[in-house]
């Protein structure tokens, strides 16, 4: 049987809604009752629900698995701040809209406004072609003084 893609969400819904609950830091038993799951343990003994887990927790608390796009995280930042504003979490939403912040100010592919600047020309460079500058207008300078012979 394949692995389930934690970066997806769990098949069954009661499942998320726990998972999302313990991501923002609910105990296991707080979470369980929050959304109507019986047996808690059951499912924190199934792989996918650790994935998932810990894949929110990272994109949720900053050490990033470098394997994650970018991408997915602002998606998942999203979610989290939707969630949290539609629960009436204004903290927590404070805080992922602090991380977006964040994100956004770091990377500006994330805003758009991506401009390849180039990269200023090495001291040595800069001196190479000072030196040729110089010896084309020296050559200039001989030629027409030579044309005026």
């Amino acid at each position: 049987m394949p692995r389930h893609n934690p970066a997806t969400q769990l098949p069954d819904a009661t499942h998320e809604a726990y998972v999302l609950a313990r991501s923002q830091g609910m105990g296991p038993t707080e979470a369980a009752a929050k959304v109507g799951l019986d047996n808690f343990r059951v499912v924190e003994r199934k792989a996918s629900f650790r994935d998932r887990l810990q894949l929110l927790q990272m994109s949720a608390d900053g050490p990033v698995d470098p394997k994650l796009t970018l991408e997915f995280l602002v998606v998942e930042r999203k979610r989290a701040l939707a969630r949290a504003l539609a629960s009436n979490q204004l903290k927590i939403a404070d805080q992922h809209l602090s991380k977006l912040e964040e994100l956004y100010a770091k990377h500006a592919e994330l805003r758009g406004d991506v401009a390849k600047k180039e990269a200023p020309a090495s001291a040595a460079q800069q001196t190479r072609e000072e030196r040729r500058a110089a010896h084309r207008a020296e050559l200039s300078v001989v030629t027409e003084a030579a044309a005026n012979e």
